[in-house]
């Protein structure tokens, strides 16, 4: 009776290990499956992340953004604007990849910034909130600078591509993150 109960207890011993193990490669197989599809969601909805002092100078890069998203209709723009040090947080934070500032100072580009700069022009705004156009005061253009993390990957580098296009149309200077001028954009 003893070596019967041995037996069952054997059996059931093997049916238990047998079952973690096919739960185990199983798992393994669903792991693999959930990393490519993730892989090829990341790959077809990506983001281009770009942070804007103020919402000027969107209007002044329009001709670039929709250039943009014509020629790579499969990048998703996300457009934010807000402070300087709320820029440089998004982009140290990788919530941003790009920021496009109005240049008072220098002293906001340390060692870990790729940036250009480029003239912007003051345009008329018209809010779809108040059927009334905003016209500038100041029609002078102001300098801008965008600026970016170093480490560049294929989203980042096509829209470089794209700014160095768009800024060949107004005087630039690049700057890499050693704080050295280039003539051209990197």
């Amino acid at each position: 009776m003893k070596e019967v109960g041995d037996m069952k207890d054997f059996a059931l011993l093997i049916v238990v290990l047998v079952v973690f193990i096919y739960g185990y490669f199983l798992m393994e197989k669903l792991d693999r499956f959930l990393e490519e599809n993730q892989s090829q969601k990341l790959i077809s909805g990506s983001k281009l992340r770009i942070g804007f002092e103020t919402p000027v100078i969107i209007d002044s890069i329009a001709d670039l953004l929709e250039q943009f998203s014509s020629e790579y209709p499969n990048y998703e723009l996300n457009l934010f604007y807000g402070s300087v040090s709320e820029i440089i947080n998004g982009l140290k934070n990788n919530k941003l990849d790009f920021g496009f500032i109005i240049e008072s100072s220098n002293d906001i580009l340390k060692d870990e910034y790729c940036s250009l700069s480029l003239q912007i022009k003051q345009s008329v705004i018209n809010p779809d909130s108040v059927d009334v156009a905003v016209h500038p005061i100041n029609t002078i253009e102001k300098p801008a600078r965008v600026i970016w993390q170093n480490d560049i990957n294929c989203i980042k580098s096509l829209f470089v591509e794209k700014l160095r296009d768009f800024s060949e149309r107004f005087p630039l200077s690049a700057t890499r993150p050693n704080g050295k001028k280039k003539e051209k954009v990197l």
